[in-house]
């Protein structure tokens, strides 16, 4: 397992724990990176500000144990 644990979901339909798992990563950036995809891949919202009203995302840092990013 990577570093960094990516968790990401919708606001009103999470699912709770590794259900919301989208991977694991070597850097922040790279986990970014792969929040960014997804978001882009999701065409249902008008604009990325309307769609971050209905959806979250956490970066989990394993060897610290503690959350390093948020939106």
């Amino acid at each position: 397992m990577k570093r960094y644990l990516l968790f990401y979901g919708e606001i009103y339909y999470a699912c709770g724990g590794m259900d919301d798992f989208l991977g694991d990563y070597d850097t922040i950036e790279e986990a970014k990176k792969a929040v960014e995809e997804k978001i882009n891949a999701d065409k249902y919202y008008d604009t990325i500000e309307e769609m971050w009203q209905y959806k979250w995302a956490h970066i989990w840092d394993t060897e610290t144990r503690s959350e390093v990013w948020s939106k």
